[in-house]
Formats: structure tokens, C-alpha cells, sequence
């Protein structure tokens, strides 16, 4: 699940995002799309993707949508790694939503090497991910989600002032999640502790990893957690901030610390030991051989999580203390 930063931090990435690259939007696109519900019927959809951002961009082609975000009739049509699904009517798919999900294709290609290349793990036996264009302007601040358990990832096209390179970064976020889910099925195990790990890497993959994305690094995520725990003055555990963050094992009512702590646990996974994402990918195979997430992180990274606790200082060999000292350079 991703969710919009608070406005503070927004801005700081907003900075970032101008000096980030960006791929080459296309410009047009025939397409032959199948029906979800009769595979027999196929329709060819060609439009002018370039009228899309003389129209108005983002905010324009998805107001344009709006009508049709309640279909229940889907049109489809696969790319290398995932299935692209429209909604529409019997006779095709939407305009709007079709030219996104378009627009959205020259992304996808990294936004799902992005996360393979950090986690070590593809999606192998599961096929390709469905991903399912949909309008929901009552939570413009829910960008996309995956649902535990499944091959399925849903994007908002309702969510404001996002290009179709911000929705790559929400693909590499949710593919970090499936294919994270597909490899260690931590979450059968483990729901609450593995809430705020999953999150933590997805958001390295999406705001770090994506080349066309943020590209945050450690000055912004220092910044973060500086000013979201008022520079170490408040804490929480990972396990606790996690849990809130996604509403896990009864927890619920996220802080915006909560928030910038699983925002900012995968830079830190990925950087703190000198193996890099060989540490990330070590701890992956050990979940997925059925260890706990403690035993994993202990294994990959020799220190125990501390992942239930506030404990730090110098003498506080854990992974949560080496995180508080790594950002804010103090316990």
C-alpha cells in the first residue's frame, strides 16, 4: 500500500522529482485488447496519447474516467510483466483510462526491475500481475494498494498531481510488496511483524530505486526521520509503527512518525551493512525458508531487529539502535 506523504515531506520530494530523469512518453499506441469476461472478443483501440497532456494531463485524463470507475465490465491487454486491466463497457474499454494505462506502460519495465534487482526474487509461478486501473477521489491520498495473498495490484488514477512516471514508482512500491509476499510468505506467518518490513522495502524501491522516481537518498531520509521524531525526542517501535501504518493485529491511528519510520527503514537495510542488497537479498531467502523475520535479520545482518522496542545506545547491539544512531547521529 502507498500512501501520499505529509505536505512537508512532499515538498522535499517535489525537489527532488525536478532533478530526477524521466522516460520518453509515448506519443501514440495501437492496442488490441481482449475482454475479461468473453476472452473470444478482442477490440483494437488506437488514440493520440499526446492530446492527453494537451487536454490538461493528469487531473484532465482522469476526470474523464470518473463515469466509468464503477464497471464491472474489463478489458485487458499483457505486457512482459504485467496484465493491464480497463475498465469499460461491452462494446470497449474506456478512453481515458486506456491512454493511462498507456502512458503508464513506458514505466513498467523498471518499475518491476527496480524491485527484483533489490529483492532478488521474481514472480515466477504466479504469471503476470494484474493491474487494475481504477477512480476513488474519495481517498486521493491512497495512490495504490496489493491485497495480501494475491497477484493483483490496484492504482488510483483519482490520486492528484501524479504523472504517469509517479504511478511507475507506485508499480515498483506494490511490485516490491508481491513479489516480496510471493517469495517468503512472511504475512501466513507473521502479519503484524511483516507489515512494516514489507513497507520498508517497498518504499526503498519506489522512492529510492525507480530511476524515474524521487531518487531520495540519505540526506532526505535523515531529513525525515529527524523532523518527524522531533530529532530522536519521540520514538516507536518498527513493530508498532508498521502495524499502525497498515491497521495489522488491531492496530490502527498511524502517526506521521509511524509513517516516516517505514519510509525510511529500507535505506537503511539497504546501505547499513557493506553487502548492500546482498544483505536484503540474504534475509529474503532465509524467510522464505520458513525462518522468523528476527532469525532472518540476525542471520543477514548479524544483529538481532530490536524490532519491539525503543532501546538504543552505544551499547544496544540491534538494528533499531544502529538506525537511530545511522540518521539522526545520536541515541
Amino acid at each position: 500500500m502507498k500512501k501520499r506523504l505529509a505536505a512537508w515531506a512532499a515538498v522535499l520530494l517535489a525537489t527532488l522529482l525536478l532533478a530526477a530523469g524521466a522516460a520518453q512518453a509515448s506519443t501514440g499506441a495501437t492496442l488490441r485488447l481482449t475482454s475479461l469476461l468473453d476472452p473470444s472478443q478482442s477490440v483494437d483501440a488506437s488514440y493520440d496519447l499526446g492530446a492527453l497532456y494537451a487536454g490538461g494531463g493528469a487531473s484532465a485524463g482522469a476526470s474523464a474516467g470518473a463515469a466509468s470507475a464503477g464497471a464491472t465490465y474489463w478489458w485487458y491487454y499483457d505486457t512482459t510483466y504485467y496484465r493491464m486491466l480497463v475498465p469499460g463497457t461491452s462494446s470497449g474499454p474506456n478512453a481515458s483510462y486506456l491512454m493511462w494505462a498507456y502512458l503508464i506502460d513506458d514505466y513498467l519495465s523498471a518499475a518491476y526491475s527496480s524491485a527484483r534487482a533489490v529483492l532478488g526474487a521474481d514472480n515466477g509461478g504466479y504469471g503476470l500481475i494484474n493491474t487494475w486501473l481504477y477512480y476513488d477521489s474519495a481517498n486521493r491520498d491512497l495512490l495504490g494498494y496489493y491485497t495480501y495473498g494475491g497477484n493483483d495490484i490496484h492504482l488510483n488514477l483519482a490520486a492528484s498531481n501524479q504523472s504517469a512516471a509517479d504511478y511507475g514508482a507506485t508499480m515498483a512500491h506494490e511490485t516490491a510488496h508481491v513479489l516480496f509476499d510471493h517469495k517468503t510468505h512472511l504475512y501466513d506467518r507473521d502479519p503484524v511483524a511483516e507489515a512494516w518490513l514489507t513497507e520498508a522495502l517497498a518504499y526503498y524501491v519506489g522512492d529510492t530505486v525507480y530511476p524515474y522516481g524521487y531518487n531520495a537518498g540519505y540526506s532526505y531520509n535523515s531529513a525525515v526521520l529527524k523532523y518527524y521524531s522531533d530529532n530522536g525526542a519521540q520514538k516507536s517501535s518498527w513493530y508498532e509503527s508498521g502495524a499502525r501504518y497498515d491497521s495489522r493485529g488491531g492496530y490502527s491511528g498511524a502517526t506521521a512518525l509511524d509513517q516516516a519510520q517505514v519510509e525510511t527503514i529500507g535505506y537503511f537495510l539497504a546501505n547499513y551493512s557493506s553487502e548492500g542488497w546482498g544483505a536484503i537479498q540474504d534475509m529474503v531467502n532465509y524467510l522464505a525458508q520458513g525462518q522468523s523475520i528476527d532469525s532472518a535479520l540476525t542471520n543477514a545482518y548479524g544483529l538481532a531487529s530490536g524490532q519491539m522496542g525503543t532501546d538504543s545506545g552505544e551499547g544496544v547491539n540491534t538494528l533499531y539502535s544502529k538506525y537511530i544512531y545511522y540518521y539522526l547521529g545520536h541515541y
